[in-house]
């Protein structure tokens, strides 16, 4: 479960260095990368 959570937040950190370069909020991309990495989506975490 950690090795999702930290692969989330470095795939969140690299999307706002990407946006960075087109001046979007950090806080867009971390938004974004929620979205798009949902527990529906690619279902990464664990429950329990």
């Amino acid at each position: 479960m950690l090795a999702e959570l930290i692969l989330a937040i470095l795939i969140a950190r690299l999307m706002a260095l990407i946006l960075d370069r087109f001046e979007i909020p950090a806080i867009t991309a971390y938004i974004i990368t929620g979205i798009v990495l949902g527990p529906s989506v690619f279902n990464l975490m664990s429950t329990g």
